[in-house]
C-alpha cells in the first residue's frame, strides 16, 4: 500500500498493474454498417463484392413491367438464374451460399480452399449480409479455420491496453 493512498486508490492501482493476456477467440463474421463513425475493425477483412472474396452469386427479385415485385432468385456473373424451391429471400440466400460453397470446393471459381486458408485463417470477416441470415462469409470462415488450432488464430480484436490508475492520472495532470 502506498503511504497516503486510500484503499480504493490502492485497489485500482493493483488491479491495473496486473497484465491480462490477450484472449484469443474464434474468428467471426461482422456485419458492415453505413453508420457514421463505424469502421472495419483492425485485422478484419472485407469479403463482400467487389472484393476478391465476394460471392459471385447474388440474390435479386424479379419484377414485371408494372414494377410489381416478383419471385426471388439467384443470379451469377454470366447471367444464369437459379431459382430456390421456396420463393423467399431467405431461401434465395441459402441457394446463393450453397452455390458459392460448391464453386469453392468444386474448383469452378477463381478461389480455392488453399488460398482461403492461406489468406483468411484467423481473421474476422466483414460482409453486408445480416448476421441472422446465411452468408458466404460463413463458408469462408469454416474453410479458412478448418485446420487451424485456436491458439494459432489471430486475436479477434486489438489487444487491450491496461487502464491507468487514478494516481497516474493525477500525476500526469499536475
Amino acid at each position: 500500500m502506498t503511504p497516503g493512498a486510500t484503499p480504493r486508490e490502492t485497489s485500482v492501482a493493483q488491479a491495473t498493474a496486473v497484465w491480462n493476456p490477450v484472449r484469443v477467440s474464434a474468428p467471426r463474421r461482422i456485419q458492415r454498417r453505413r453508420r457514421r463513425g463505424w469502421r472495419i475493425p483492425a485485422g478484419a477483412v472485407y469479403v463482400g463484392r467487389p472484393s476478391t472474396w465476394g460471392n459471385p452469386y447474388w440474390v435479386t427479385r424479379s419484377s414485371d413491367y408494372h414494377g410489381l415485385a416478383g419471385s426471388w432468385f439467384v443470379l451469377d456473373r454470366d447471367g444464369t438464374t437459379y431459382h430456390p424451391d421456396v420463393d423467399t429471400e431467405s431461401a434465395a440466400r441459402e441457394t446463393a451460399v450453397a452455390l458459392f460453397e460448391a464453386s469453392l470446393h468444386g474448383g469452378s471459381g477463381a478461389l480455392t480452399p488453399e488460398t482461403v486458408r492461406a489468406e483468411l485463417a484467423g481473421r474476422d470477416l466483414v460482409c453486408w449480409c445480416p448476421l441472422d441470415e446465411p452468408c458466404h462469409a460463413d463458408v469462408l470462415l469454416a474453410v479458412a479455420n478448418a485446420d487451424v488450432p485456436l491458439d494459432d488464430r489471430a486475436p479477434a480484436s486489438p489487444s487491450p491496453t491496461p487502464s491507468r490508475s487514478s494516481e497516474d492520472v493525477r500525476r500526469s495532470t499536475s
